[in-house]
């Protein structure tokens, strides 16, 4: 029914089927790039370092090559490195390398009021950067001599084993009750726990001067905001062949081109479909969903500004490579804009401000680490333009080894897959041998609110493919529970029931019955119905058992 996971299916069963076997001439461009043609030819794509010189390096040779025919993982490549480097060209300016370091990672973290000085307050429940063992780096906060806010000194190994240097350097910490003895404990403590937040500019560790409630009032009130705290770099150590991440403080510039201008961003989006991604974001009270209460009302709050630009900017190339094949092979346009929407949806998911930074592995964690979007206090801010596997560059070749293992999977496949977008308590089919279902887990799970975050973007990407995807993506969101139909989303929750936590159960458990019965109807004689239903509430399984021995 929801047409993220109807998309998904599609790229996982349909187009590999359908394109198995098949193989077409690359887009001529390609002959621009070396390495890939030296990788086309061996058949794989090869880890490159340095400048080394790539085989086949003169244009000329390159222009009069006759190259053979390539399938869609190769095509997927070819049209992702397209859209990559134009998007590369745009935005390059955003995101400056300073002393030959390419950047990783913009660590920040998000600043309420101070009730007494009206100063940024940083929301921080730690001030650890890193703990490993002979790399620490820690923010030791300094407020401003203005009183606005907190500056921050960055302390690494060889400071840190020092702490009575520290503590005699920056006398603030004296008023603090800061010693060398209790430092690295003030470090880990940062500025908030569960009580509240403590602040630099007007109180001291212990003395709360806002509480939680406080910035929830705060983030309805649109007082809440977000100070850059550290710039994460690949470095190279004098005379060592590998990189490893450094923590800086960031430069005049990097703070500058951070903030994008409203002007900016409506110029971006205004050639793109349904515009800025204004769409409301779910309701406070909604299942798995803590940002609502801190004033996230649209899903563009969810994302900063730059990234806002830099997703705009990338799908803006993404559609202009779909009419590029459209143009010059039209039975590829669908399936190539579907592979290069599934690239996009995996890079999305690591630029959102809700991405938080793990040290200890030294990357940016992608938006879902679990099913719900909480708030995080302090949050990374990937480089897009970065060729780790987690970013665009990268991901273009996890996507493109997905399709080689699809299209081999599917390769002797004579039956065509059938993937439709239809409500299981409304459709039914005749003679199915078995019907294999993993049915929504009862409350563990807002699935059609948290495929909305994919959903909004999908809708600007490939919305207009074709007349099948301009059905599917034709709503503001993807469906929920319609009251009146008495049909769509079945979860149980009360949130949108106006907190009537029987009535929710009730229209999941009726749900569940009537869908299992056109199940039960859609079997052949000797059919198997399998269900799948990972859940440790004894509620949520009373609720489908009984869904079930009322299906007969």
């Amino acid at each position: 029914l929801n047409p993220v996971a109807w998309f998904i299916l599609k790229c996982t069963l349909e187009y590999p089927q359908q394109f198995a076997g098949k193989k077409w001439p690359l887009p001529n461009f390609v002959r621009q790039w070396p390495d890939f043609i030296e990788d086309f030819i061996a058949g794989k794509v090869k880890k490159r370092k340095g400048n080394k010189k790539v085989h086949f390096s003169d244009p000329q040779q390159l222009a009069l090559m006759d190259l053979p025919d390539a399938d869609l993982a190769w095509q997927i490549r070819a049209w992702g490195r397209w859209v990559l480097e134009r998007a590369k060209a745009d935005l390059a300016p955003r995101y400056p390398v300073t002393n030959g370091e390419p950047t990783v990672a913009y660590l920040s973290a998000r600043t309420a009021r101070d009730k007494v000085t009206a100063s940024r307050i940083p929301l921080l429940k730690s001030f650890w950067m890193c703990r490993k063992k002979g790399q620490r780096v820690a923010l030791l906060p300094v407020p401003a001599e203005d009183k606005s806010g907190v500056n921050f000194v960055l302390l690494r190994e060889a400071d840190l084993d020092q702490p009575e240097r520290i503590v005699s350097e920056h006398p603030h910490l004296k008023l603090w009750d800061v010693s060398a003895e209790n430092l690295l404990e003030f470090l880990r403590a940062g500025t908030m726990n569960r009580a509240g937040v403590w602040s630099p500019v007007s109180g001291r560790p212990g003395m709360i001067s806002l509480t939680m409630e406080d910035l929830r009032r705060q983030g309805q009130q649109g007082l809440l905001s977000a100070q850059m705290t550290v710039v994460v770099v690949e470095a190279t150590k004098p005379g060592a062949k590998k990189t490893t991440k450094y923590y800086r403080l960031p430069t005049r510039l990097e703070l500058d081109v951070s903030d994008v201008q409203t002007e900016e961003l409506e110029s971006v989006f205004a050639s793109l479909p349904h515009g800025i991604p204004n769409e409301p974001l779910p309701p406070v009270g909604t299942l798995g969903f803590r940002i609502p209460l801190y004033g996230f009302r649209k899903w563009r709050d969810v994302f900063t500004s730059r990234q806002l630009l830099a997703l705009g900017v990338f799908v803006r190339h993404t559609r202009q490579a779909i009419e590029l094949v459209r143009r010059e092979t039209p039975f590829a346009a669908e399936v190539v804009g579907a592979y290069l929407g599934i690239l996009f949806g995996r890079f999305v998911n690591y630029m959102s401000s809700l991405c938080i930074w793990d040290p200890a592995a030294g990357e940016v964690k992608q938006t879902f680490s679990r099913y719900a979007l909480p708030m995080n206090w302090d949050f990374a801010e990937a480089n897009p333009l970065s060729e780790s596997d987690r970013y665009y560059a990268g991901g273009m070749e996890v996507a493109a080894k997905a399709i080689v293992s699809l299209l081999a999977a599917t390769e002797m496949n004579a039956q065509h897959p059938d993937v439709r977008r239809r409500s299981s308590v409304t459709s039914s089919f005749t003679q199915q041998q078995i019907i294999f279902t993993d049915p929504p887990y009862y409350d563990a799970i807002p699935y059609s609110d948290l495929m909305d975050f994919f959903f909004i973007w999908q809708k600007r990407l490939v919305g207009d493919l074709n007349d099948l995807y301009r059905e599917a993506y034709s709503a503001d969101s993807g469906p929920k529970w319609d009251v009146e139909a008495n049909d769509g989303e079945l979860i149980q929750d009360e949130s949108r029931f106006s907190g009537n936590t029987t009535k929710a159960k009730q229209v999941y458990e009726d749900g569940m019955a009537r869908s299992f019965q056109r199940c039960y109807e859609s079997l052949s004689d000797h059919g198997r119905f399998v269900i799948v239903f990972a859940n440790k509430d004894v509620e949520a399984w009373e609720t489908l058992v009984s869904a079930i021995i009322r299906a007969g």
